[in-house]
């Protein structure tokens, strides 16, 4: 029981350690998802689809 707990620690810690080199409000892969759908959707072009 005490070396899963030891576990979970070092695991936080670690997560902790890698949130703080973080510069930026978004985490790294979040804000590379992001640039790619804003580079996208510059072809993006609307058209009307109602028929009223």
């Amino acid at each position: 029981m005490k070396t899963i707990k030891t576990k979970i620690i070092l695991l936080i810690v670690k997560n902790k350690e890698e949130a703080e080199k973080i510069k930026g409000i978004l985490p790294p892969k979040i804000k590379k998802k992001l640039d790619v759908n804003m580079k996208n959707s510059l072809r993006c072009v609307p058209s009307h689809a109602g028929g009223g």
